[in-house]
């Protein structure tokens, strides 16, 4: 539906309006605001509008950074980062999500974040499997979200035309045994278990939504953007049935 980037933009906008004050946090809250109605404006097509939402929310970051304590900063350069990556900037997107990495190097959102912008923006198969290496040497990084990230390489090596490397083969292999969702997930990621008894072995709306995007990104990773539109659209779906 068209429609709904719109409408999502101009209630966007309409909470940018709301915002006042000139504090750091009403600044970040302006700043996040901007970030989301220039995507609801990329999504609807609205890209010199989209362009001039992205500038306006980087220099708001641009203009908090200097005050950040080293968590604050982790959160500023990782909001930098895809917004230079929006704005085509790649190089220093690059070096804003390693500054996020170096400020916040235990917050498992920081790779998180990356790595999903990695996986929907321009493919750098090198830079994430860094950030990838770095994630998995975090001693709290829990064993679902290692296996997250190694699905999210596997996309993005696909979308390359890259063989999957060692490293990420590995995890898959390490957490393939047991009930465990991410267990299945790994097991899918190593090819030992096809999509359509993955999603006979999900057991509730979230777990088969992750079915169907995982399908979907090795969908797209083989060349197949009509099957890998297919199976987005059923994300899309098993959300709007949530709401």
């Amino acid at each position: 539906d068209g429609r709904r980037p719109r409408e999502a933009r101009d209630q966007y906008k309409a909470a940018l309006d709301l915002v006042t004050g000139n504090s750091p946090d009403s600044d970040r809250l302006r700043a996040e605001l901007l970030e989301h109605m220039g995507d609801a404006e990329r999504i609807a097509g609205m890209a010199e509008d989209a362009q001039r939402s992205y500038e306006k929310a980087l220099a708001i970051w641009d203009t908090l950074l200097p005050g950040q304590k080293a968590k604050r900063s982790g959160v500023a350069q990782l909001r930098r980062g895809v917004l230079l990556g929006r704005l085509a900037r790649t190089e220093e997107a690059k070096q804003a999500f390693e500054r996020a990495m170096d400020a916040a190097p235990t917050a498992r959102e920081t790779y998180a974040t990356i790595l999903a912008f990695l996986v929907v923006n321009e493919p750098d198969n090198a830079f994430a499997h860094s950030v990838f290496h770095t994630a998995q040497n975090q001693l709290g990084l829990e064993p679902e979200w290692k296996v997250y990230f190694a699905l999210w390489l596997r996309m993005i090596a696909g979308r390359s035309g890259l063989p999957v490397e060692g490293e990420v083969l590995a995890v898959f292999e390490s957490f393939a045994e047991g009930d465990d969702w991410f267990a299945k997930l790994a097991k899918f990621g190593s090819g030992k278990l096809n999509y359509d008894t993955l999603l006979e072995e999900a057991e509730a709306v979230g777990e088969r939504a992750e079915a169907y995007f995982y399908e979907g990104g090795r969908r797209l990773s083989q060349g197949d953007e009509t099957g890998a539109r297919a199976m987005f659209t059923k994300v899309l779906d098993t959300q709007r049935s949530e709401e």
